[in-house]
């Protein structure tokens, strides 16, 4: 046969066609999600590393291929894994309550903050649609005044400081699509971010009714509407599985807002980055420069001690500039250790750097710190409009400090920028003195009077051996315990990162309770609910749930129930499986089909495909029971045979088509849903 995948067609000649990949990764399996939009396949083993894999194709193979691992900080386990909806970052809770978002191009954690107190239960991720919401436009007035931010300059050494490589610059003019995750506890809280990154406040299920605020509840799943209306969550008590609706429209009325705060503070928090990598840059330049003229003028200490002298070389260099008395130590120096052409080599070399140094203080940190002060700036004033930007919950008083900060950072820069010019500039009237005394030396001439007869030019030296040559200006500025760059940018960094936790406690307060859904006793079985998008997300039906309830050993007296959430109230449909079947696990596989996982006799399982577009839904009455839904049996289509032998498949994963990923206790197994036996088809036809 032929297997067509996505346009690619492979001659295979398996046993079993449908088999893709059977693989037992080392460490064993504990969470799978398949990529929205992509074949990639997430997984994380019982220690708690997560692996991004994906099947390459040949022309007559294929290839099981690990594109990136990722291991969490604080010894803490990945108990929850979601795909953001763009497929290019990967959302993960532990069990310390942190979350933390890998970006899976890069492979480097973009975000990391402890959301919850407990362990995080459940992670969903959603893309608002704004199409639909109210028309409030807010002008990017910093894109008009500000000059952008130009790629940083990385010279690959000093010899070679003009062939530069380019880092990526902040995207600080692109419209970010607003995602926002739910991370939600095995203590009933959930955290609603912007990006992962900005608090938009916390719900503890335990508030929203009297009826919750006694039990203990975990939050199984949850689902934010497009239209950011409808807030569905899933839960799990003591004795009962249930499903909380809220209407989060909000959310949606400030969403020009929230999106104009964000887009503010994710252009600091790049461009603090920014100012981070280029203040690196600029302390990696300078330093390589210093050590240079250090190298050279070391020896000459060593040479006035093995002299017999008692000086020091300032005193020498002093001496010399002063009185025009050259001891033998200091001529040997400059005529045999340094000459002429190395003094040359060396001016050229440390003048080639505090140009480029120059270019990343004037053309990149300042502007840069312009970036931030006018962004902070901008928030401040909407912290004041409080008819508008009330919600948000900005603080006046916080932005105020962290203007402060911004315009001390910014006001050194300008000062580091004023301390290089002077140093260059005594650095260059050194070099030049320093070369005429060699030459001078050198020819014999009697005494060094002629040697520079520019008086501002001899005050620049003599500035230079009284305050740099053994001094570095510079670093102080760049360094410095009370007032250095390193110290200026860190407490500013400390003060953004207790900003992003300020937005959005008045917005989640005016959250409104719908209902509350009790689907399913527990009867000591394991229940279990996945929430998704519904085919047509509308009023009337914005949520779909899978409500499964598995038996132990997988009996045939398993039941599974799609559920529909809407405007009405709930809609659900009980699906039968063949008789016999015993369903093990569930999952959707695309808008209008399940994937079903169920035993086939004690040795054999079968996945296959349910459609459900033509399931007839009931409305389901106040405390009514899923159990009390009649149900017709669905009929599977792809179905395929699987050995289990003694280790029974415990997960099952639908995925992006045409995969199907099936897990058991250490092997993850990936099938073709919609493979084609051409022969087959020839057969019919």
């Amino acid at each position: 046969y032929q297997r067509r995948v996505r346009g690619i067609r492979i001659d295979c000649a398996m046993s079993e066609p449908w088999q893709i990949v059977d693989v037992a990764p080392q460490g064993g399996i504990s969470l799978l999600d398949w990529c929205p939009n992509r074949d990639l396949l997430a997984y994380c083993t019982p220690e708690g590393s997560v692996h991004i894999h994906r099947i390459v194709y040949t022309d007559a193979s294929r290839t099981w291929k690990r594109l990136c691992s990722w291991t969490p900080k604080r010894g803490a386990r990945v108990t929850a894994l979601r795909w953001r909806p763009d497929s290019k970052a990967l959302g993960m809770g532990c069990s310390d309550g942190w979350v933390r978002i890998l970006d899976v191009e890069s492979e480097a954690q973009l975000f990391e903050q402890q959301l919850l107190e407990g362990e995080v239960s459940a992670i969903s991720w959603s893309q608002a649609d704004t199409s639909s919401c109210p028309p409030r436009k807010y002008v990017e007035r910093a894109r008009r005044l500000l000059h952008p931010l130009k790629p940083l300059l990385k010279p690959s050494n000093l010899d070679k400081a003009q062939r530069s490589l380019q880092i990526e610059t902040p995207d600080i003019d692109g419209d970010t699509p607003l995602y926002l995750l739910l991370a939600g506890g095995v203590d009933g809280k959930i955290v609603i971010c912007i990006h992962g990154r900005f608090s938009l406040g916390l719900l503890d299920m335990h508030d929203v009714t009297p009826d919750l605020s006694q039990m203990s509840l975990q939050i199984v799943d949850t689902h934010l509407s497009k239209d950011l209306k409808h807030l569905a969550v899933s839960y799990r008590s003591a004795d009962a599985l249930g499903v909380i609706e809220l209407d989060t429209s909000a959310i949606r009325t400030s969403h020009a807002e929230i999106s104009h705060v964000v887009s503010h503070l994710l252009h600091c928090q790049s461009v603090l980055s920014y100012v981070d990598n280029t203040a690196k840059q600029i302390d990696s330049q300078w330093q390589s420069a210093m050590s240079d003229v250090q190298e050279k003028m070391q020896p000459l200490a060593q040479m006035i001690r093995d002299g017999g002298a008692n000086t020091s070389p300032r005193e020498e260099l002093l001496s010399m500039l002063s009185c025009g008395v050259v001891s033998a130590p200091l001529n040997q120096f400059i005529c045999q250790k340094l000459q002429v052409a190395g003094i040359a080599a060396l001016e050229k070399k440390f003048d080639q750097v505090c140009g480029v140094v120059l270019t990343l203080v004037t053309s990149h940190l300042n502007v840069a710190t312009d970036h931030i002060v006018f962004r902070i700036g901008e928030l401040t004033g909407f912290a004041r409009w409080t008819d508008r930007f009330g919600d948000v919950g900005l603080r006046e008083e916080a932005l105020e400090s962290l203007h402060q900060s911004c315009s001390a950072l910014r006001l050194r820069t300008e000062q580091a920028l004023h301390m290089l010019c002077k140093v260059r500039s005594n650095y260059k009237a050194f070099f030049k003195w320093l070369n005429l005394c060699c030459h001078n030396l050198s020819e014999g001439l009697d005494g060094l009077d002629g040697a520079m007869s520019n008086t501002s030019e001899l005050l620049l030296v003599a500035d230079f051996l009284h305050h740099d040559l053994n001094d570095d200006r510079v670093h102080t500025v760049l360094h410095s315990s009370v007032d250095g760059i390193d110290t200026l940018f860190q407490q500013l960094q400390c003060q953004f990162d207790a900003l992003k936790e300020i937005p959005g406690a008045s917005i989640c307060s005016k959250f409104r309770l719908m209902a509350v859904h009790e689907l399913l006793q527990d009867r000591g079985s394991k229940l279990g609910c996945r929430l998704r998008p519904s085919v047509r997300d509308t009023d009337l039906s914005h949520v779909c749930g899978l409500v499964s309830e598995t038996k132990p050993n997988s009996t045939p007296d398993s039941a599974l129930w799609l559920i529909r959430l809407g405007s009405g109230g709930v809609e659900a449909a009980a699906l039968k499986l063949p008789e016999g079947a015993g369903l093990v696990d569930a999952d959707f596989y695309d808008p209008e089909q399940l994937s079903v996982l169920c035993s086939a006799g004690p040795d054999s399982m079968q996945v296959g495909l349910a459609a459900c577009e033509d399931l007839e839904f009931v409305g389901l009455a106040p405390n009514q029971s899923l159990s009390s839904v009649g149900g017709v049996e669905l009929e599977l289509s792809s179905v395929n045979q699987i050995c289990t032998g003694s280790k029974p498949f415990v997960h099952l994963l639908a995925g992006s088509n045409p995969f199907v990923a099936v897990m058991r206790a250490s092997r993850i197994i990936i099938f073709d849903a919609e493979y084609e036996d051409e022969d087959e088809d020839k057969g019919e036809d």
